[in-house]
């Protein structure tokens, strides 16, 4: 083994206990069903045509498929969820298509990246007035940076404070020098703008009780349950290793 490869693995490991996930090679987070299905779809009403410009696994993709939307997943890495492989920011929809935006997307601050997907998303949707929902963390309007996101003339329409925290499909839970599992500490919000509301934003809050569950998702749970099983796995080997 290359005599770097022990320090990345213990930068990594270290940077878990910080941040309360650990660091994942391409920074990605797949989000559970129950985040779509339980505290987006209640709320809203999307388009027959969906892209998702983050699909990574296909999480937020399966859940809309299995409620009859057509959706189209962009992603910069391949995976078997991916349909056009580019970066969002090139996509221009040369066809012209109709479409809702739904994503969690990339969340990087030194690079804004989170912020241009949004700028971008919103610049798609508004030739055919349509809908753009980004899961984003619950605090994401609160800063002058992203102004005027929130600012734009009949656009934002919801904030949906999720009552639960996210515990990521392919993160494994972090244990603490004593041993213990230290539970999601991050707060996360879906965030709805759409163009031409002209009615006035809200907050509202999820899961809703008794939501509805799709009998087609019930295997996507499982797959769920294992990816975060081998992510454990992976992790355990990153420890005794470091």
């Amino acid at each position: 083994m290359p005599a770097n490869t022990n320090t990345t693995k213990t930068a990594q490991t270290g940077k878990l206990t910080q941040a309360g996930y650990p660091v994942r090679p391409r920074a990605e987070f797949y989000t559970p069903h129950w985040v779509t299905e339980e505290c987006l779809l209640p709320h809203i009403s999307p388009a027959r045509h969906i892209l998702e410009p983050a699909v990574g696994d296909g999480g937020i993709k399966k859940v809309l498929e299995a409620y009859g939307h057509e959706v189209m997943g962009i992603d910069i890495h391949p995976d078997p969820s991916v349909d056009l492989q580019m970066s969002f920011l090139d996509f221009t929809n040369p066809d012209n298509i109709k479409f809702d935006i739904i994503s969690n997307p990339p969340y990087f601050k030194p690079h804004n990246i989170d912020r241009k997907f949004i700028l971008h998303a919103l610049e798609l949707t508004k030739p055919h007035s349509g809908m753009v929902a980004m899961l984003l963390p619950v605090a994401y309007d609160c800063g002058d940076t992203r102004r005027d996101i929130f600012e734009t003339e009949n656009t934002f329409k919801h904030q949906i404070v999720l009552t639960r925290r996210i515990s990521w499909s392919n993160v494994p839970v972090a244990i603490d020098k004593k041993g213990k599992p230290v539970g999601a500490a991050k707060n996360h919000a879906w965030y709805i703008w759409q163009h031409g509301n002209n009615e006035q934003s809200s907050k509202l809050y999820a899961p809703v009780n008794n939501a509805h569950h799709h009998p087609s998702l019930n295997s996507y749970a499982e797959d769920e349950a294992k990816r975060k099983a081998e992510a454990a796995r992976i992790f355990l080997e990153m420890a005794v290793v470091s």
